[in-house]
């Protein structure tokens, strides 16, 4: 009827969720056994849903470590095809580098020698990015493979083309709702040309001679899209002691505010200023400043050596 402080404390340390004065009668003690019973009733579905929310984090984490692999695995892969940089074919010099967004990249180059004195390079832009993109440069490798076997059987024939066409045809049979840009070419050392292709690449390649830098000006449709696109080969003489170089349109996101003139303007600039190799162009445009990047970035530069410029 009366219990003591004392009482009351104990019985709360010993569990009990309500007391209910005696004088209270059956109406009161009815309404407080309602109120512990669905008390109960909530601290078992909040354990419930914790025992789940455990067990849903702990399939989680298995989930994320298991992706954390492929990812590695990936990024493994994606390093291990991608050619040596820097890597000298005894008339010139070819540096590459490939910076992605995330953990895996889609962008991609590969280069190999065609013939006695020719030299096949290609720079892609996949579209998205991530492992899904990073598949789709698995295939471009395979596909640049077939399309080098090509080219060495037929030496005499200087047809970038060749490879976009390939990828396009490719692509769209598989459906994977991927696209992409490239930017691919051939450079013949011995009649000092450069035979090359755009598929909707962005920025077109800068070509610089010493001391003026230009655009090389073309376009074309992107890879992946259109199952009637067709892809010009064009041919452009290249100067004594020529430095190549193209990029994705990721690193035109560093360049800074402005238009897409103001930013060619000011890749031109940098140019012209001596950032001719891939260190120099990471170093102005921040490359591994450690801040995120908006985009995968890939550079290709191609210089001719002094001994050819020489010879």
């Amino acid at each position: 009827d009366a219990p003591s402080v004392e009482d009351l404390l104990a019985a709360l340390r010993a569990g009990v969720f309500e007391v209910v004065p005696a004088a209270d009668g059956d109406a009161a003690r009815r309404v407080a056994l309602a109120r512990a019973l669905a008390a109960g009733a909530a601290q078992r579905q909040q354990r419930a849903r914790s025992e789940r929310l455990l067990a849903d984090n702990a399939e989680l984490s298995r989930v994320l470590h298991e992706l954390r692999e492929d990812e590695v695995a990936g990024h493994r892969i994606q390093q291990r095809i991608l050619p040596a940089s820097p890597q000298d074919f005894g008339w010139c010099r070819v540096e590459h580098r490939v910076k992605p967004a995330l953990f895996l990249s889609g962008d991609f180059v590969d280069c190999f020698e065609v013939g006695d004195r020719c030299l096949a390079f290609y720079l892609a832009d996949v579209s998205g990015h991530g492992a899904s993109s990073a598949f789709v440069t698995l295939l471009l490798k395979t596909l640049g493979n077939r399309v080098r076997r090509e080219l060495q059987r037929d030496s005499a024939g200087r047809r970038p083309s060749l490879l976009p066409t390939l990828v396009n045809r490719e692509l769209l049979a598989l459906g994977l709702g991927k696209h992409l840009t490239l930017c691919c070419g051939i450079i013949d050392f011995a009649a000092r040309q450069l035979h090359w292709c755009m598929a909707g690449h962005y920025p077109q390649p800068v070509v610089f001679d010493g001391k003026c830098a230009h655009y090389l000006q073309g376009t074309g449709m992107p890879v992946g899209l259109f199952d009637d696109a067709v892809y010009e080969d064009r041919i452009h003489a290249l100067p004594q002691g020529f430095t190549l170089l193209v990029l994705s349109d990721g690193a035109m996101e560093l360049l800074g505010e402005g238009t897409l003139a103001d930013k060619e303007a000011r890749l031109l600039a940098i140019v012209q200023d001596g950032a001719v190799t891939v260190d120099a162009l990471g170093r102005v445009l921040g490359v591994d400043d450690g801040r995120p990047l908006p985009d995968d970035i890939a550079m290709l530069v191609i210089r001719e050596t002094d001994a050819v410029a020489g010879a």
